[in-house]
């Protein structure tokens, strides 16, 4: 929006929330498994998939799903609803930096948040988090 044109202050006031999607394929309820993904892996998402005691899972692939593992789609969510602090942050121009540790503050779940979740449900693989959402950093 601010590429667009809009004064910050427009923005600020006008702004109900942000939503943020990315799609990851579902893993197959009829040949689910459990799995140790590579170390490598785990290591390219972060440190929220390097505890030792989680649980992963993948298709090992059966006449339901095409031999692919995935069946379906999921949705990964992030939503941002902003207050007070966050709209005077944005009318006065603060980095991106700082909204984004305003809006971690707020308690503001991260895309990466919704996908550790969910691999943790058993819905989908880490394959698929790092493949959508691509090696994290921090």
């Amino acid at each position: 929006l601010f590429d667009l044109g809009l004064k910050p202050y427009v923005i600020a006031t006008a702004l109900e929330g942000i939503i943020a999607q990315r799609l990851v394929r579902r893993i197959c309820a009829a040949c689910h498994e459990r799995t140790t993904p590579a170390a490598e892996l785990l290591a390219q998402l972060g440190a929220p998939f390097a505890a030792r005691d989680l649980v992963f899972h993948h298709g090992k692939g059966c006449a339901q799903c095409g031999q692919t593992g995935y069946r379906g789609r999921l949705a990964l969510y992030e939503v941002l609803t902003p207050n007070a602090e966050l709209r005077h942050m944005i009318s006065s121009g603060a980095s991106i930096l700082d909204l984004t540790r305003i809006a971690r503050k707020l308690g503001t779940t991260t895309l990466l948040d919704d996908a550790h979740a969910k691999v943790q449900q058993g819905l989908t693989t880490v394959e698929e988090i790092l493949r959508v959402l691509g090696p994290q950093t921090e």
